[in-house]
């Protein structure tokens, strides 16, 4: 918690894409609507997710954790996995609570997955408290031999770990976080936490190595392999914050033993010694002067953390023989501690509260004071002046050729603006090239359930709060999704080794930055070490015929200084770096351009073009083909993406807009997308607090004393709408209102109009909303057991129901792995059609069948924009495949359709329109029909009183079942018979609905392992007819497995119609 003041190749921006960013810019005009008046609705806060669904991102994980071995770093500095060394690895996650009963940590990992989270930072599983024991029993002695397990405590940690590996979930951790000595006399006398006396006491150190030793030494007992052992975990931080500026002001019995130490260095220095610690019980380091004794108490605590530091390091990799990252230091981004990182840690490791460092939270009596109208929105950082501790001027500090690692973030008092962290942090990061991104927290096991006041204990979870879990959807589909193109090292900031480790201004975090904040959002921007006592921080620009180790030393030509000095603004800095771009190279002088035009009309505007933060209306935007965004001040302005051919309005005045590609196709030929417009979310009963940054914001707190409702239940209504040109049909498109567990709450209308499709959608149920094309196969069609041909691309492992055949020039290859049976073809691609494959299989019966397409492994020669058409009994689909991804190995599901028996239909991979040059890759492609079981209301078990009915159509079969709502007594159970045990999906029937229905009728699911699935349903929706995914789950055969219906709920009325149960795996 921070509460104190790689190298690619360049990608040419083309002029395609520069004509296209230029026009982005221009169509970026603001219309601003009225502001129209505050409206609060009911929100579902159910903590669950349905499997499946659109808000089920646990497909992106590759579980289990560690199962490519161990991470490592390759010479640019990006994190991979040595099993698989040809694909970047990006982490997002949280930080979690540490012990839980078995049920908690099933919970809480099934929904850390569901988020797509696929790392957590485990600390404080030492902590010593009345009203939590970790795994260690509190010592009472200096003698390290004597340090003994907690065994009820370290089985839970056990467990945990073991619950995250399967989920695919990797973990970072702190080796020492909470350990107290205050049970043993000799070091509780001075009076510090342990952290601060590591460097100074051996018998500190050695209670420290011996907790770390027994930590990472105990075989867990469900994974049967020890930490040190485990290649789940990506890294260890030796001790967690405790670095030696925020030594608390030593006591009688500390300053005698620093005084010493300190003379020590002096004399050893050939310096004076002193007669006094400069630290007092009056003074601490950060109100000391400038001084020749402040520089001196600075290099000391540089030797002095530099030393423990390494001598940690040493015992992990040496005796302990540790092979993840060490990484840590993880604590206050100034040059100082950059510099310490720089000489001893794996990664920069660093952890940044914005609310914190800009004074949202100051120090206060007893913990802290809460100040909610000093808080600025990220998208207000410049127009407010308080940009230094945001999360994208971190990247300022980011280290050449070393992964970062933000550990922990977090913004989550109830400021409106809360939602843009994570998309701030998100999309900087995948521009700039970070590792890892950690949110804090997921506070405790029933993490936000109770009282979510500041002050309160779970004042830090974000998962009491819908509109920072929402932000997240948003973070990890912009960070491990790939969705933005990652810029290469543009430029570089020199420091000075002895002006950093040795000064004591270098202590300040803006030393020498003060004014480069705009770099952040336009370039990527690195920072190295060196021996430069004349100029302690000067910048350069990185030429492409510069090597990196011509970077790495700093020794660069003197024609690439950037001449950028303390007295210009930050808008002349970046004008200075803007004017550094060769005009007669051809990436420089597109990037220069592009940004030129940018900033004459006060927007930054990133080398990739896909980022531009426009100053003057404070809102940031990202533009890419598989993402959008805009964030700040909205105001009903018309935002046109051009990368996406999307377009998108909210009329709300603060907040995000979102939209993204769920199947990994770019926007404009992608079958599933999700769209997020967060604006604010607060307690029934919370108290209003003017803010300073405009009419009608406020931030939302809870009255001290009194306990609100379980979570933040209300949020701010809003209207807006989303239009995309897709390549596909834009009539096979249906759109969901989504909850916040993913449910499908009824249909929206959906506008055609040539290749476009436009869909209006309001805030009045949730944030999210879901586009799906031909989202449910029609169980009518289907058979109870599951129909699949597989037509190979080597016509030898083809059976007499299935054909391939092909024109052009084709080869076969295997050698790159994850292809389906003995190889797969290729063919460089000419851009005119000539080189195509087709698939054709003979279809047993009708039906509406699944195709997925296989891809082996890819790499930067194989096509991003593969034509793949499906011909099916009612027309032609046409999809652009990216052929590149790394791992591959999987089944592409390219959609549902309605094939007629026999061999009618077929799919096609053709080079038409593909870039020429690139390699075309045909392997397998897989009709699926799945089986699906429908059992109807009729054939379900009643208990109690329904009577049937078909008043309202839209119904399943003959009628539907009601019931009058009350405690949960009256109940219908829907029990399929499963011929073939495996996933399925698991939908419910909903006739058309009104207002005298449930808006959260309580289905359970019932499935393997007697496990259950409760899922609030809607059933208000007018538009009925619809099938509404309750989620995926597996099944044993036979009838082990239900889905139930209670009658517990306010309204009065519940209703019963048809449940499908349709098979999920794939080929």
């Amino acid at each position: 918690m921070n509460r104190n003041p790689s190298r690619l190749t360049p990608r040419p921006v083309g002029l395609p894409g520069l004509t296209l960013l230029l026009l982005f810019l221009l169509l970026l005009q603001w219309t601003v609507a009225p502001a129209p008046a505050q409206t609060w609705n009911i929100l579902d806060t159910h903590p669950g997710t349905v499997t499946g669904s659109a808000l089920d991102l646990s497909r992106m994980n590759d579980a289990p954790a560690g199962k490519y071995g161990w991470a490592t770093i390759d010479a640019d500095g990006d994190i991979l996995f040595e099993g698989n060394p040809n694909a970047k690895v990006r982490f997002y996650g949280a930080n979690i609570p540490t012990f839980m009963t078995h049920p908690q940590v099933d919970a809480l990992t099934d929904r850390l997955a569901a988020m797509g989270y696929n790392v957590a930072r485990i600390m404080g599983h030492d902590i010593m408290e009345s009203w939590q024991q970790g795994i260690f029993q509190t010592p009472t002695s200096t003698d390290p031999t004597l340090l003994a397990f907690n065994t009820a405590s370290l089985e839970q940690l056990d467990y945990l770990f073991a619950s995250l590996k399967k989920k695919g979930i990797y973990v970072q951790m702190d080796l020492f976080t909470s350990f107290q000595f205050s049970s043993i006399p000799s070091l509780n006398a001075y009076g510090q936490s342990p952290g601060f006396l590591f460097p100074f006491l051996d018998d500190a150190y050695y209670l420290w190595q011996k907790e770390t030793e027994m930590y990472l030494s105990h075989v867990n007992q469900y994974t049967h392999v020890a930490l040190k052992d485990d290649p789940m975990v990506i890294g260890m931080c030796p001790w967690n914050e405790a670095l030696l500026p925020n030594l608390a002001k030593p006591n009688s019995t500390l300053s005698p033993l620093l005084l010493t130490q300190f003379n020590t260095f002096l004399t050893g220095k050939g310096r004076a010694t002193v007669s006094a610690f400069p630290i007092t019980t009056t003074t601490d380091y950060w109100s000391l002067p400038s001084s020749s004794t402040t520089d001196s108490l600075t290099e000391f605590y540089t030797e002095k953390t530099v030393a423990v530091y390494n001598r940690m390091k040493q015992y992990l990799q040496n005796t302990l023989q540790v092979k993840c990252l060490v990484d840590g230091l993880n604590y206050l981004h100034s040059p100082l501690t950059n510099y310490w990182r720089n000489q001893v840690t794996d990664a920069y490791d660093m952890h940044l509260y914005y609310q914190w460092d800009i004074g949202t939270v100051t120090p206060g009596s007893g913990n802290y004071v809460y100040n909610p109208t000093s808080y600025p929105m990220l998208s207000d950082t410049f127009a407010t002046g308080k940009y230094v501790g945001s999360y994208p001027y971190l990247s300022l500090n980011q280290e050449y050729l070393k992964p970062v690692f933000l550990t922990e973030f977090h913004d989550v008092f109830p400021n409106p603006g809360r939602d843009q962290a994570a998309l701030f942090a998100s999309t900087i990061g995948a521009f700039q090239g970070w590792d890892d991104i950690n949110h804090f927290c997921f506070q405790r096991p029933d993490d936000g359930l109770t009282d979510f006041r500041v002050g309160a204990f779970n004042e830090f979870s974000m998962a009491a709060d819908p509109i920072v879990l929402m932000s997240e959807y948003q973070g990890v589909l912009a960070f491990r999704a790939s969705q933005l193109k990652q810029a290469p090292p543009r430029f570089v900031i020199v420091r000075d080794k002895s002006a950093c480790g040795k000064k004591g201004d270098s202590r300040w975090e803006n030393a020498g930055m003060a004014n480069l904040g705009y770099l952040s959002y336009m370039y990527n921007t690195v920072t190295v070490y060196v021996d430069a006592p004349t100029v302690p921080v000067a910048v350069y620009k990185i030429s492409a015929s510069t090597s990196q180790a011509s970077v790495a030393s700093g020794i660069l030509p003197s024609a690439n200084l950037v001449p950028i000095t303390s007295t210009l603004t930050s808008l002349q800095a970046a004008q200075k770096c803007i004017d550094a771009l060769s005009a007669t190279d051809p990436v420089e002088n597109a990037i220069k351009t592009m940004q030129q035009a940018g900033l004459n009309q006060n927007k930054l505007v990133s080398e990739t073009g896909e980022i531009v933060f426009d100053l003057t209306n404070r809102c940031y935007t990202v533009n890419s083909p598989r993402m959008i965004a805009a964030a700040g001040t909205l105001n009903g302005a018309a935002f046109a993406f051009s990368n996406a051919q999307a377009s998108a309005t909210t009329t709300i005045a603060k907040g995000t807009l979102f939209a993204a590609s769920l199947d990994g196709q770019p926007m404009a030929s992608s079958g599933r997308l999700v769209v997020i417009n967060t604006t604010d979310a607060k307690f029934t009963g919370s108290q209003n607090v003017a803010l300073n940054d405009g009419p009608g914001n406020y931030s939302y707190t809870v009255p001290a004393g009194t306990v609100s409702s379980t979570t933040p239940n209300l949020l701010l209504y809003t209207t807006g709408d989303f239009q995309l040109a897709t390549t596909l049909s834009p009539a096979s498109f249906t759109a969901y209102r989504i909850g916040m567990n993913g449910a499908r709450l009824g249909t929206l209308p959906i506008v055609t109009t040539g290749n476009q499709l436009s869909v209006n959608f309001d805030t009045g149920s949730g944030f999210a909303f879901e586009l799906i094309a031909n989202p449910i196969p029609s169980p009518a069609l289907s058979t109870t057991a599951t129909v699949k041909v597989i037509v190979d691309n080597d016509s030898a492992n083809n059976g007499p129901n299935a054909s391939v055949s092909r024109s052009g020039s084709w080869s076969t290859s295997s050698s790159l792995p994850n292809y389906y049976a003995t190889n797969y073809h290729y063919a460089v691609s000419t851009g005119g059609g000539a080189n195509t494959t087709r698939w054709t299989p003979t279809l047993p019966q009708e039906g509406n069948y699944q195709v997925y397409y296989r891809i082996p492994d890819g790499n930067s020669a194989r096509a991003t924009n593969a034509l793949l058409t499906v011909h099916y009994a009612d027309g032609t689909r046409a999809t652009r495949i990216n052929e590149q991804p790394v791992p591959g190995g999987n089944w592409i599901l390219m959609g549902t359709y309605h094939f007629l028996p026999g061999s009618t239909g077929y799919v096609e991979l053709s080079d038409a329109g593909t870039t020429s040059g690139t390699y075309l890759i045909a392997d397998a492609v897989a009709f699926v029909l799945p089986a699906s079981i429908v059992v109807d209301n009729t054939a379900a078990t009643q208990t109690g009183t329904w009577t049937a009915s078909t008043t309202n159509t839209g119904y399943y079969g003959t009628n539907y079942l009601y019931t009058t709502s009350g405690t949960g007594s009256a109940k219908l159970r829907w029990t399929p018979t499963i011929t073939t045990a495996g996933r399925y999906n698991v939908y419910c029937r909903l006739p058309n609905g009104d207002a005298t229905r449930l808006s959260a009728a309580n289905f359970t699911v019932a499935y393997t392992g007697g496990q259950t699935q409760s899922v609030p349903v809607n059933e208000q929706p007018a538009q009925g007819g619809n099938w509404v995914l309750l989620g995926t789950y597996s099944f044993a055969a036979g009838t082990t497995g239900y889905v139930e219906l209670n009658n517990s709920g306010t309204e009065p009325f519940v209703i019963g119609d048809a449940i499908a149960f349709i098979a999920a795996d794939t080929p």
